[in-house]
């Protein structure tokens, strides 16, 4: 039998669920079992076509190759001696390869949809940049106006170490992934900043309003325009990127693209 391990992942959540994810899906196609090394959290996104291995890998290892700031990682060909069959490390070629394989996540509901806005208020600083996160007033005001206008339920998403729940909306961060998958599946809109959150909602097909900047980015070939409208779209969701502001755009620019969506 035929085995492939992949892993394991240690990048930006959005990165796996775009890029690494349906990279091994298509690769798995030409073994008899895949596993895949990454958080237990993430089963749902890759058991269609893998098992999930979480650091189990770590206990077949010799102290000397784990690594831990003095001591050297192990190399691919030291891992695949351990395990014996190939293994695939995340790297920039696996990742940005045309090679891929997705699937939508998330399970369509027959009820109609009761959450017309799902809003991913970050609050963690990936970087010096501060001005990448929106202040939580202009969510709530996104919220007072949607609950305003429409008769439908918002609620906040996303971990709760690393974002807001919004006041006015229902407090659903931290559920399960295959619960957010079908949140997103069947909501009308996701508000969010360039987030794997955001990226989620695409291999979802929840339409989503993305604030961000218009800046190329070389490890992805592109700005994020093209991330979120081509690049890492394949199933062309609806998607309204705000780039112009730099990250801070207007309240009244936001709701009216959000509008697009959940009126």
């Amino acid at each position: 039998m035929s085995t492939l391990f992949a892993g394991p992942w240690r990048g930006e959540f959005g990165w796996m669920v775009a890029t690494w994810i349906p990279a091994i899906r298509y690769r798995s196609k030409k073994y008899d079992r895949t596993v895949m090394i990454i958080d237990e959290a993430f089963r749902p996104l890759v058991e269609d076509f893998a098992e999930v291995m979480h650091d189990g890998i770590k206990a077949k290892l010799p102290d000397r190759w784990l690594a831990d700031g003095k001591r050297p990682k192990p190399t691919a060909a030291q891992l695949e001696e351990i395990v014996g069959s190939r293994l695939i490390r995340p790297d920039a070629d696996i990742c940005m390869s045309n090679k891929k394989l997705y699937r939508i996540y998330g399970i369509r509901s027959s009820q109609p949809c009761n959450f017309g806005l799902l809003i991913h208020a970050r609050k963690v600083r990936k970087s010096d940049k501060w001005d990448r996160e929106w202040p939580l007033a202009n969510y709530i005001k996104i919220a007072n106006e949607f609950s305003l206008h429409t008769s439908c339920t918002a609620a906040s998403i996303g971990h709760p170490d690393g974002a807001e729940h919004v006041p006015g909306t229902i407090d659903m961060r931290g559920i399960p992934i295959d619960e957010l998958c079908s949140l997103m599946r069947n909501s009308n809109c996701l508000l969010s900043p360039s987030s794997g959150p955001a990226h989620l909602a695409s291999m979802c097909g929840c339409p989503h309003v993305v604030m961000t900047d218009n800046e190329y980015k070389r490890a992805i070939g592109g700005t994020n325009r093209d991330r979120y409208t081509r690049l890492w779209n394949p199933f062309q969701t609806p998607c309204k990127v705000l780039d112009k502001h730099n990250w801070q755009p207007p309240v009244d620019v936001v709701w009216e693209a959000v509008c697009r969506f959940v009126r």
